[in-house]
């Protein structure tokens, strides 16, 4: 299967390492290898003729005082330094001894000693220290195809890259991976390797990106830090003194430093302002009015390699339910509720939101006065003592009605006893009698008379008030009833210019009554 990464050009020297004994040896694409002296002096050329059956080499790496070399025709291993005869003594190993594939690309030795080789189409295999081989072609349910680079990190996890799939980490039981969604630039890796701080640098046409395997968190590397038409080769990597690793590309040789220790991996947001409307500046904790509602935030993420990248995003806890992203410098919240708040802002260089540091800022809105418990409670006071009177004014308002009530009923009964008093009945019996004898035909207009002074009565004691005119009219028929009984000494004058008020039932009634027993009793 032909490769979909770019590879080395004939007779071009396609991988650099350095042995334990100073020599450098120079991997070609189609001539073998050659080992260079301190001076830089070829010292010897080993090809076809010593062994080495595909002179394509791709990677090299030294493990147990053994040089093993990467071909598209095998894996190659020999003694290094080179014995005192100066005869290379060449292993191949193939398909026969258990490689998944004859095109190997590239080789990498982990912390156990394992050897692991890139295969053409066939995925990974793994040499142990023993000699035996396991080959891993699926990820998972995904099958592996091309792998073109490998390194691993400090917990030992393999990572590799793919043909146009990204980067797969291996972490010895589960394959994990990292692709475009989780901020990959390119899916084309050229080269990986670990740089002494332990993160991982991938290479692709756009540049680098250095990658914190712990935090999966990528810093990127492009042309606005030089790396303009950087096109790496295939595994064109040599490590150096003092961390430094030589990255092999089309124009040239580019060299990687990492720091002496691990520098920043995300912007530094800082708060530059924070201020209400009227511009006063506040401060974190502090606890505002209830109109001082309107607040804004200036901040910066200090990100010194390319500060146009820098992506924002910002939640205000006890107002906002999620992360709300932008690129501006400045928030305005307006209209706050009373409340506490906490305003919390990230910066992120390559838009994956992972473990970036926040900065904080806590600040109350308090209630306004009638929202204060102070106030309720007074309200609540004064609500409760309000009820309480107009509760006590409607049971004296009842009390008072129904004594009224009672004084009504007792006029009434006393006003009825009155009239069914049997001296008044006896006596009305006696002045019928008389009239009777005397002049029939009034002594029965005076029972009729008699008969609806009575019906009056009893209609008139279940109302509370009646007419004044109703009531004088009453007067009037009571008046008759006396006239007949004591004739002309019987002189009643009722003068009432204005008769539209309202009485209560019989009251002049009862007043005329006794008199009339007084005047009897005379």
């Amino acid at each position: 299967m032909a490769p979909t990464c770019p590879k080395p050009r004939e007779g071009k020297c396609s991988f650099l390492i350095q042995t334990a004994d100073g020599s450098v040896w120079a991997g070609t694409f189609g001539h073998g290898v050659f080992q260079l002296g301190r001076d830089g002096q070829v010292i010897r050329h080993i090809a076809e003729k010593d062994g080495l059956t595909n002179g394509n080499v791709l990677s090299m790496t030294v493990s147990n005082g053994r040089l093993w070399l990467t071909t598209l025709g095998g894996v190659f291993s020999m003694l290094s330094p080179i014995p005192v005869d100066g005869q290379p003594h060449i292993i191949p190993y193939g398909r026969e001894e258990g490689l998944s594939s004859q095109f190997i690309y590239c080789s990498y030795l982990d912390k156990a000693g394992n050897l692991w080789f890139g295969m053409d189409g066939e995925g990974l295999s793994c040499m142990t220290p023993a000699g035996n081989i396991k080959s891993f072609r699926k990820a998972g349910d995904q099958p592996l195809q091309s792998v073109y680079s490998i390194t691993g990190d400090q917990q030992g996890h393999i990572w590799f890259s793919t043909a146009n799939k990204g980067i797969l980490e291996f972490d010895g039981q589960h394959f994990r991976e990292l692709a475009i969604k989780e901020g990959l630039r390119d899916l084309v890796i050229t080269g990986l390797f670990t740089d002494r701080n332990g993160r991982i640098v991938i290479l692709h046409q756009h540049g680098m990106d250095v990658l914190e395997p712990d935090k999966r968190h990528l810093i990127y590397y492009d042309e606005s830090v030089g790396l303009e038409d950087f096109d790496p080769n295939l595994n064109a990597l040599s490590y150096g003194q003092g961390g430094a690793v030589w990255i092999g590309t089309t124009n040239g040789l580019v060299r990687y430093s990492s720091l002496s220790t691990p520098g920043v991996i995300h912007p530094t947001t800082i708060l530059n302002s924070a201020t209400l409307l009227n511009g006063r500046a506040i401060q974190q904790g502090e606890q505002l009015a209830a109109d001082e509602n309107y607040l804004r935030f200036a901040y910066t993420g200090l990100w010194y390699t390319d500060p146009g990248k820098v992506l924002y995003r910002y939640r205000l806890d006890g107002a906002d339910l999620d992360w709300k992203q932008t690129r501006d410098h400045e928030i305005t919240f307006s209209n706050l509720s009373p409340g506490n708040y906490l305003l919390r802002v990230q910066s992120t260089e390559n838009g994956s939101w992972l473990d970036e540091p926040e900065l904080e800022f806590p600040f109350t809105i308090r209630k306004p006065w009638w929202q204060q418990s102070w106030f309720i409670l007074l309200a609540l006071l004064i609500i409760g003592m309000s009820i309480r009177l107009i509760l006590r004014f409607r049971d004296q308002r009842l009390q008072r009605n129904m004594v009224l009530q009672r004084e009504k009923i007792e006029l009434q009964l006393e006003t009825l006893k009155s009239q069914i008093n049997p001296h008044f009945l006896f006596n009305s019996f006696n002045t019928l009698l008389a009239v009777i004898e005397s002049d029939p035909k009034a002594a029965a207009v005076y029972v009729e008379e008699l008969s609806d002074f009575y019906r009056q009565i009893l209609a008139y004691r279940e109302k509370d008030v009646i007419p004044l005119e109703e009531e004088l009219m009453l007067i009037g028929n009571y008046k008759h009833l006396l006239e007949k009984r004591f004739g002309d000494h019987v002189l009643l004058d009722i003068v009432v210019p204005d008769q539209t008020g309202f009485v209560v039932p019989l009251t002049l009634q009862l007043r005329l009554k006794m008199l009339s027993n007084t005047i009897s009793f005379l």
